[in-house]
């Protein structure tokens, strides 16, 4: 960080001795006022982008058609904006075209939220032109001027509201929620926009509240109900509601709670909602294997293992702590019950070394082969030889597992013969 402020210190001193303003705004100043470390500094100034590429040798173009230009110094680039005013939006999301003004009080009437256009100059000192500091001290997030206008430029300023509610544990001020609530449209927006912040909503601390909001402003409705997607229980955003209700008893890591989401909905539904916000494959991958094995109980070790198995100890770890979790949430006693059951056989596999892996058992795949297994065989030789040891540990020797193979083989071949006898 000391390096960062250097590099402030710096442009303040070099925009000053050209005789330019330049501001930092957004929301690195409200994390300042909030008392929070801002992760990257957003700046704005009367220079025009055409002399900020003339005064610095490493520039970076982040967006010079809007007037931003990004500045390559030893701390990072630090994006400085030209004080603009912006015409017409035609994609909901960018301005067709900007003007450049040297008055920042037009600047800031463009931006989204009034917690967003409070100015600090180098000096430290707070130039707030909308009512910023008022909303800051109340908590509330206020869309400046009109909020219709302010959704219809930037359709993504929806989501962002509700995310940065949950972020920074505040009210939406009740035209601006009433705003989105009767236009949750983001039809233009791009879906990895949305589903960047839908993601840092979901591991937010205040999850519950955003997940509340985005249901009561029908943004995650409109998102599937505009691509034709229904899900087969009717009563699936209650659902949703409960599950963010019990995000909050669960570490915020993004899987863990995608799955307390999504696990109520079908296995197709599912993987098609991870489709429509466009998820990795391997996000998609964990999620729905945590969906899958969700119910998972010790009372059945050999699912309990093939569950570990399949998830490794991570996930299988990550697992747990979604039962935990939605227990302390239900706050049921038979729940809870089953939980630390399930916890304590894990420890106790863990603690004795039970088998879990094929790389775990004292036999391989050369084993079948030596018997007169062969394709397919082997692999179905290895995944009971595996339910064996899943349920008796002791037999993980070569001698049981041997006789084992032999057994195993002469009952698959007199099963065919029976077959054969039948037809």
């Amino acid at each position: 960080m000391k390096q960062s402020i250097a590099d402030l210190k710096y442009l303040f001193d070099f925009f000053k001795r050209r005789n330019k303003q330049l501001y930092i705004v957004g929301g690195a100043v409200r994390d300042m006022i909030l008392g929070k470390t801002p992760k990257d500094y957003d700046l704005t100034t009367n220079a025009l982008p055409d002399e900020m590429k003339h005064w610095f040798d490493d520039v970076v173009d982040t967006g010079a058609r809007f007037g931003t230009i990004g500045i390559v110094l030893p701390g990072g680039v630090y994006e400085i904006t030209t004080f603009r005013r912006d015409l017409c939006y035609t994609d909901g999301r960018h301005p067709s075209s900007v003007i450049y003004t040297d008055d920042v009080r037009l600047d800031v009437m463009r931006r989204d939220f009034t917690m967003n256009a409070i100015l600090m100059d180098g000096d430290g000192i707070i130039y707030d032109y909308v009512g910023g500091l008022a909303d800051l001290d109340r908590r509330i997030i206020r869309a400046i001027g009109s909020p219709d206008d302010r959704f219809a430029e930037d359709k993504l300023r929806k989501w962002r509201c509700v995310r940065l509610a949950a972020e920074q544990a505040m009210v939406v001020e009740d035209e601006t929620k009433a705003s989105i609530q009767n236009d949750p449209d983001i039809t233009g927006v791009s879906m990895e926009r949305i589903r960047q912040e839908f993601c840092r909503l979901l591991v937010s601390e205040k999850v519950t509240w955003g997940g509340y909001l985005l249901l009561k402003c029908n943004l995650i409705q409109f998102l599937f109900l505009e691509r034709g997607v229904h899900f087969k229980n009717r009563d699936w955003r209650h659902t949703f509601l409960e599950s963010f209700e019990a995000m909050a008893f669960v570490p915020r890591h993004l899987e863990t709670r995608l799955a307390m989401l999504l696990h109520s909905l079908e296995p197709e539904e599912q993987k098609l909602f991870l489709n429509v916000l466009k998820f990795s494959k391997r996000t998609q991958k964990q999620v729905l294997a945590l969906c899958a094995h969700y119910q998972v109980n010790c009372n059945d070790i050999v699912d309990f293992k093939q569950t570990i198995a399949e998830l490794g100890h991570d996930g299988f770890a990550t697992l747990l702590s979604i039962q935990q979790g939605e227990a302390a949430w239900d706050g049921g006693p038979l729940k809870c019950e089953i939980v630390k059951k399930n916890k304590r056989i894990y420890a106790n596999i863990i603690e004795r070394g039970d088998p879990i892996f094929v790389r775990d058992l004292k036999i391989d795949g050369k084993d079948f082969i030596a018997a007169g297994y062969r394709g397919p065989a082997v692999k179905q030789g290895i995944s009971a030889a595996l339910s064996l040891v899943y349920r008796y540990p002791e037999y993980n020797n070569r001698s049981d597992l041997l006789s084992f193979i032999d057994s195993y083989y002469e009952s698959i071949n007199a099963s065919e013969d029976d077959q054969r006898e039948t037809t």
